[in-house]
């Protein structure tokens, strides 16, 4: 998010000479239509799309500023506020482009619903929160998603009308969800996606193709699709007809894994030591998470402290350093402790010399089966 442009294009080059695709968000310092010129091959949360929104506008609609009320990360939601004054017709062209142009879009609507839940308080009681862990959960009651969810409620209608226009316009798109942000649930919160598109206008087989043949083909997966001997069997087997309604898709009776199969009650089990981990019932022989020690290292001691991570606007966890002096050097322990995403606890140990150049380093998982 955060690339200027000239590194942007540079690293967008580097992928194309290389065979590789570049995907993900389009930075702030460049436009959809610079994005789409570089070769970007996918684009994720409806990112630069509110700049079609302001192209469209009538030339006496209020303009929201880019620094706008909130700031940074915050301010583009303005524009989707201005949605539905948007001259439909200039907006259709500049989807056309967009369309033409073959780039992929994840809309990931889910994510900005959940942040929304944020702000009503209808995500606790949730009755999913109950597989949620403690460390998601606290990141999700952030004050900083508490500001952002009043901003993103508003722009949510906008947005889903914008993914219904760009599915009229052939723009190809595919399902994501943007795991670990507030009140988007492991699995489940697919099919909310699915949900999402069906409302828009997209057909049921549409929105499943958005979330299987699309994203494999998008990945490099040719000889797909078939369920015949010598394929790697990953199927998922629905009690109802996912076509006739979006919602028989979460019906599931059967996974085939890559080739291993789950029925229903080994998928009600895997679901009950999810419920029992997030709320610490860990079975015997199960990884268990360990907070790291107290920090020592030999010498007098040079500075002790903590910092605090952010990620944008974000708390993203703690990391206490210490750093202590010895006659042939320096000794620096740190102890991270993430809070949000999916990184585990962790210890660092660097050992430099009297000329401060390293002589060792140590990184390790702070858990019961360490990395």
């Amino acid at each position: 998010s955060k690339l200027e442009p000239d590194v942007y294009r540079a690293v967008v080059a580097e992928a194309k000479a290389v065979g590789l695709m570049a995907v993900g968000h389009v930075p702030a310092s460049v436009t959809l239509d610079d994005a789409i010129a570089a070769g970007q091959a996918t684009n994720e949360h409806l990112m630069r799309a509110e700049e079609f929104i302001a192209a469209a506008l009538p030339a006496d609609a209020p303009r929201p500023t880019r620094s706008g009320a909130a700031g940074g990360i915050f301010s583009s939601f303005g524009y989707w506020a201005l949605y539905p004054q948007a001259d439909k017709a200039k907006l259709r062209e500049a989807l056309s482009r967009l369309a033409q142009s073959g780039m992929v879009q994840c809309p990931t609507l889910v994510v900005q619903q959940g942040i929304a839940r944020v702000g009503d308080g209808s995500g606790e009681r949730d009755e999913r929160m109950a597989s949620v862990s403690p460390a998601f959960s606290a990141f999700w009651k952030g004050d900083s998603y508490a500001n952002y969810a009043k901003f993103v409620d508003a722009a949510i209608p906008s947005m889903k009308a914008m993914v219904g226009e760009m599915h009229k316009a052939g723009v190809p798109i595919v399902a994501g969800t943007d795991l670990a942000n507030p009140y988007v649930f492991a699995g489940s919160s697919l099919h909310d996606e699915l949900r999402n598109f069906v409302e828009v206008g997209m057909p049921p087989a549409e929105a499943l193709r958005s979330a299987t043949s699309r994203p494999a083909t998008l990945l490099g997966f040719k000889d797909q699709g078939a369920v015949e001997p010598g394929k790697l069997a990953s199927i998922v087997l629905a009690r109802a007809n996912p076509l006739e309604s979006i919602e028989n898709a979460a019906k599931i009776e059967h996974v085939f894994l890559a080739g291993r199969h789950f029925a229903r009650a080994a998928l009600d089990g895997l679901l009950a030591q999810a419920k029992d981990a997030a709320q610490g019932k860990v079975k015997e022989g199960a990884a268990a998470e360990a907070k790291p020690g107290e920090l020592t290292a030999p010498g007098e001691v040079v500075v002790r402290g903590v910092y605090r991570m952010k990620f944008q606007k974000f708390d993203a966890g703690t990391e206490e350093f210490l750093i202590t002096k010895t006659g042939d050097g320096y000794h620096i322990v740190a102890n991270s402790n993430p809070q949000g995403g999916m990184q585990p606890p962790s210890r660092s140990r660097i050992v430099l010399g009297t000329d401060r150049k390293v002589k060792s380093a140590t990184w390790e998982t702070v858990t019961e089966n360490p990395i």
